[in-house]
């Protein structure tokens, strides 16, 4: 809980009643509200040539992370949270729940414009962020969630983020750094770019258990996610229903083909196919009250 409040405190994230939340720590009250366990499987080699970022910059490797989140809810409201951050331009990352229920709320740039979703899944149910989208995830389940994922940077990836930059050819050639570097920094991972105030949620009763913050401009409201069909045919076709036994018995063509889907997707893909037709999730909070608590975007140091 100090880290999210140290968070919304030095950067743009929003949370909804952050007064709460330090008058909570002040009392002693000072939560774990996830575990991450780093490589909790060996990395995967896809079959492209070891590049120069090798094992530690990412390149040609999928790694694997587990988190635990805790279950519940915060002072002001919210239900148990990660912190949020970007991903690179080049992050391909996938996530499927493993126990429990967790809302995912993603927002990103591309040549049309800003995007926001949303999307609720359950045990087995996939999801994936878009490459160089901002994404932070919330647990809906009493008891807690784990939530198992994999990522990699993609190569020779055209600029899909709408803000100029080119193809560089990888990840580190226009963010700074690789996935992995981020993974293994939380300097690089949480501070590499302010998140979006949008993806800030409380639990309200219906129809959905969290609702976005007000929308900062430009963003509008989210629309309901699923995982895209490139995703999703990458595995049907393999009658791969764990992405867990996925990583560990791949072959190194299964997991360049699914590299290769992803770079080939384009963000079009990325969009249309992220969207369902489900109704967006309802705002609640005072929009003129939220973006009046957001303090503005500042550099921010460990």
């Amino acid at each position: 809980m100090s880290d999210l409040l140290r968070a919304a405190r030095d950067t743009a994230i929003v949370v909804p009643d952050a007064d709460s939340l330090g008058r909570a720590l002040e009392a002693g009250e000072d939560r774990v509200l996830y575990a991450a366990y780093r490589d909790i499987q060996p990395p995967r080699r896809a079959l492209s040539p070891p590049g120069p970022s090798g094992p530690a910059g990412g390149g040609e490797f999928v790694y694997a992370d587990l988190v635990l989140y805790s279950g519940g809810s915060l002072p002001g409201g919210e239900p148990v949270r990660s912190l949020g951050h970007w991903n690179t331009p080049a992050q391909l990352e996938i996530f499927q729940v493993i126990s429990g229920q967790v809302l995912m709320m993603t927002a990103w740039h591309d040549t049309r414009g800003p995007h926001l979703c949303h999307q609720i899944a359950g045990p087995g149910e996939l999801m994936s962020v878009p490459l160089g989208a901002a994404h932070v995830t919330y647990v809906l389940s009493e008891e807690g969630a784990a939530v198992f994922n994999i990522y990699t940077d993609l190569p020779d990836l055209p600029d899909l983020s709408g803000r100029g930059g080119g193809s560089e050819g990888s990840a580190a050639g226009r963010s700074g750094h690789s996935s992995r570097q981020a993974a293994l920094s939380p300097e690089l991972k949480y501070r590499a770019e302010h998140p979006v105030p949008a993806l800030t949620g409380i639990r309200t009763p219906n129809p959905q258990p969290v609702s976005p913050a007000a929308q900062p401009r430009g963003w509008g409201e989210p629309v309901a996610a699923g995982p895209p069909l490139w995703l999703t045919e990458h595995f049907a076709a393999r009658d791969a229903r764990d992405l867990a036994d996925w990583h560990l018995h791949a072959t190194c063509a299964d997991i360049t083909l699914l590299r290769q889907a992803a770079v080939h997707a384009g963000p079009e893909a990325w969009f249309s196919r992220h969207r369902s037709p489900a109704e967006p999730v309802p705002v609640t909070l005072d929009s003129d009250a939220l973006l009046g608590s957001a303090p503005p975007p500042k550099e921010s140091r460990s």
